[in-house]
């Protein structure tokens, strides 16, 4: 798990043997990579430690991991903030 904080209602996700792979913060949002190359983007809620909506689908989350598994797909955290670059001052002058 990385250092990033979460809110108490953290949203866990797992492999089918339970490992966890990361957690994301009830709201956040999440990237599904499926095995054709498309890329979903879809909100989590958190219903309970071991429950989340996704999308509009309501999962186990363990039920989610071997979906996913036995579907080819890939999922990771997606990112709210894009960091920027900082500017530099020779470009502003």
């Amino acid at each position: 798990m990385n250092s990033q904080e979460h809110k108490e209602n953290s949203i866990r996700f797992i492999d089918s043997g339970y490992n966890e792979k990361f957690r994301i913060n009830d709201g956040d949002k999440i990237l599904i990579h499926t095995r054709n190359g498309t890329t979903l983007e879809r909100e989590c809620k958190y219903i309970d430690d071991y429950h989340t909506q996704i999308g509009s689908d309501v999962f186990h989350i363990c039920e989610f991991a071997e979906m996913c598994e036995r579907n080819g797909h890939i999922v990771e955290p997606a990112r709210k903030e894009k960091i920027k670059p900082a500017k530099s001052k020779e470009k502003e002058r």
